[in-house]
């Protein structure tokens, strides 16, 4: 079955060398989850958000740097060009949890793990298409098709399952293989400098029970300039767990990002 959705998953990034590019930008500001890209050098960072670098024309780099050392990871961003007015564009990364889950795997204070369980070497990837439309002059819509899957070298016992919103839906591709995940986000500009995010992310694992999750994000933001802005919002989380189906609501969610240039 991974093989076969694999097969799709090559066939749809195929499909971007037919794009034809236009006269429109393929760079935004602030342009995490859509199909757009940073302007060449400029940097972007937020307390809760990726560190962001747009290297050249079409290819952008990001890293989540808060939990860079105990989380390696590392994704990129490659714009495709334009269909009609639709932007397109592909975004792959890895992350290696290994070290997070060793360090978990203890007992007394952080041990969340049995230490009789032996936490394999481990790395995650991902892959996702991004398409992003402009509905009007204030509103961006996009939509995003991706597929994780995990390699493990040796033995992981399922009970060492991390039944926490947010964690256990991103580690069951080290226990299940793969996952599909599709999602949708809204970016609107509502007066004069305030703006907003509602999106919506969905997880599947085909053929495995408790194999769904769903994440919805709704964030009102200042921008107060092209280099600093601070959102305010919430996020609801519904997942199924080997115990069984829970509903999380967090709030507030606050951050203050911020972005610079590099000569």
């Amino acid at each position: 079955m991974i093989k076969s959705t694999s097969i799709i998953a090559i066939l749809l990034l195929f499909t971007f060398s037919s794009l034809t590019f236009a006269q429109e930008s393929n760079k935004k500001l602030w342009s995490d989850g859509t199909a757009y890209i940073l302007p060449q050098k400029r940097v972007e960072l937020g307390l809760f958000q990726p560190l962001r670098y747009g290297q050249s024309e079409n290819i952008e780099w990001s890293t989540h740097p808060i939990y860079f050392f105990i989380i390696p990871n590392l994704d990129v961003k490659w714009f495709h060009g334009f269909y009609n007015d639709i932007a397109a564009a592909s975004q792959y990364g890895f992350y290696y949890p290994t070290m997070l889950l060793r360090t978990m795997a203890r007992e007394g204070t952080g041990g969340i793990i049995s230490p009789e369980f032996k936490i394999p070497q481990m790395i995650g990837f991902n892959g996702e298409t991004l398409f992003s439309k402009k509905l009007n002059e204030n509103t961006l819509l996009t939509a995003k098709l991706g597929l994780a899957f995990g390699i493990k070298f040796g033995g992981l016992d399922e009970r060492t399952t991390i039944d926490l919103p947010l964690v256990y839906n991103r580690l069951a591709v080290f226990y299940h293989g793969y996952q599909l995940r599709g999602g949708l986000d809204l970016d609107g500009h509502l007066y004069k400098r305030w703006h907003y995010l509602l999106d919506m992310d969905y997880f599947y694992i085909p053929n495995v029970d408790h194999n769904k999750a769903f994440e919805h994000k709704g964030l009102l933001i200042w921008q107060k300039s092209e280099k600093t802005r601070i959102t305010l919002g919430y996020k609801l989380i519904y997942a199924e767990y080997p115990f069984g189906s829970q509903w999380h609501l967090f709030i507030p969610l606050l951050d203050v990002q911020k972005s610079w240039n590099r000569n």
